[in-house]
């Protein structure tokens, strides 16, 4: 039982033993007794009054309703119950082996709590007798169900593990819990009767949007998600909350509960991710774009490759065109050579029917003689263009021998230009992946933030 329901049912105690002298108080009129059946019937708490026998003298209405609330359940073990006929009968109608709970009740020390159990349903009791003169002349038992007893107690435990704070409806603090006064390191002194609003960020207050939030807390609408709130020290707060609106009996919000857990760790590391990830996203667009433009480069340097392999191809050919050129034409010079050597020996053969003839074979003589001199010139031009022939032979087997290295070399690079550009063609593709990747999971964080 808390210690406020303790307090209650102390009070209700002493009341009733100031009862026991029922002389009328001089001031109103009315005895102790009417003043007490005054009390108990506007208090909110369940109340049942005994006498020494244990006969039942009162029941406040907050019992009466409590216990017809309960009626079908207990009268599952007790079919006759009715709680509007209790008063006159005796509290063992509640129990089934009474003689156990009076030798329990006999020696009953102040605030005795207990429980029975009773149709299913299990109910918590406080009980106190009544003294005058030092005789006991009744009992007072207070009743709460375990519903109720349940709520307190997860009530409280959720205070240990958590930041709880109450709130008038329009945002008056009440009461905070040590959790939350050090999650914001303020005392309770600092924030009793002050408005929530000191634990708002600079400029939030007096947005339309945090009216609109208690106005619907006061009507009593829940609300929760996480909140940024400010630190005493000036510093952000961020809190994962709910504002609770607690309802009377008729359904009326009275007060605000806050249940809320300190998160600021969680959500800045969540925010570092963003950023990280955010700059790791530009990282990864830059090496794309940079692979991007290697492939283009790499792309442009195979066309040049591979149209400088064919000029090379074509090169070849013509070189191989020149050599074959060149070796017919000392197939020539040597016919040129054969027929310049004939020459020669008819213009000798000439020269000597010259000589034969005498004065008459003069003239011929002459003609054979620059017959002869021309052959030795065509012999000598001969010689001279087969040497160059020659000589463009070496240069033609020379440039042949350059360009099968070059078309070698061209090769070799040609094949590492095309391994090169299908390696950074499925970088790239990789690049793009992790790009795109980056930007979702960069999205995705935002949203989580």
């Amino acid at each position: 039982m808390t210690n406020t329901a303790k307090k209650t049912t102390k009070n209700i105690f002493k009341f009733i033993q100031g009862a026991s002298n029922d002389a009328p108080d001089n001031a109103t009129g009315h005895t102790k007794a009417e003043e007490l059946s005054q009390v108990l019937s506007i208090i909110q708490t369940n109340v049942m009054v005994a006498d020494t026998d244990y006969n039942i003298k009162y029941l406040n209405p907050a019992l009466v309703s409590f216990l017809k609330e309960a009626e079908s359940d207990i009268q599952k073990d007790f079919p006759h119950f009715k709680a509007d006929e209790l008063i006159g009968r005796n509290i063992d109608v509640f129990h089934k082996n009474p003689a156990h709970q009076r030798k329990m009740l006999k020696d009953l020390p102040e605030n005795y709590e207990t429980s029975i159990r009773v149709g299913g349903r299990v109910f918590g009791l406080i009980a106190n007798h009544i003294y005058s003169g030092g005789e006991r002349i009744g009992t007072v038992v207070e009743w709460s169900s375990t519903e109720e007893l349940d709520n307190k107690a997860q009530i409280v435990a959720i205070g240990r593990a958590q930041a709880v704070i109450e709130f008038e409806l329009d945002g008056t603090i009440i009461d905070a819990n040590d959790n939350f006064l050090n999650a914001t390191g303020y005392t309770l002194g600092e924030i009793k009767g002050k408005h929530h609003s000191m634990f708002m960020p600079e400029g939030t207050a007096n947005k339309p949007e945090y009216k609109e939030f208690w106005a619907k807390l006061a009507q009593g609408e829940f609300q929760s998600g996480e909140f940024q709130r400010a630190h005493k020290n000036g510093g952000d707060i961020w809190i994962q909350a709910s504002y609770n609106p607690i309802l009377d009996n008729k359904g009326n919000p009275f007060k605000v509960v806050k249940f809320a857990t300190d998160i600021t760790r969680q959500v800045t590391a969540k925010q570092n991710a963003g950023k990280m990830i955010e700059s790791a996203a530009v990282g990864t667009e830059e090496l794309s774009a940079s692979v991007k433009e290697i492939t283009e480069s790499m792309a442009k340097s195979r066309e040049i490759t591979e149209n400088t392999y064919g000029i090379v191809e074509g090169a070849d050919e013509q070189t191989a065109k020149l050599s074959g050129a060149a070796e017919a034409m000392g197939g020539i010079v040597e016919l040129i050579n054969n027929i310049a050597g004939q020459i020669n020996l008819l213009a000798l053969n000439a020269t000597i029917e010259s000589a034969r003839a005498g004065e008459a074979g003069k003239g011929f003589a002459v003609v054979a003689n620059e017959v002869k001199n021309l052959a030795a010139q065509a012999k000598t031009a001969t010689d001279k263009i087969s040497e160059e022939i020659s000589s463009m032979r070496e240069i033609s087997t020379a440039v042949v021998d350059s360009l099968s290295s070059i078309k070698t070399s061209i090769e070799n690079v040609r094949e590492y230009v095309n391994s090169t550009a299908s390696a950074v063609e499925e970088q790239s593709a990789v690049a793009n992946e992790i790009s795109d990747n980056m930007q979702r999971v960069n999205k995705e964080v935002s949203n989580m933030v």
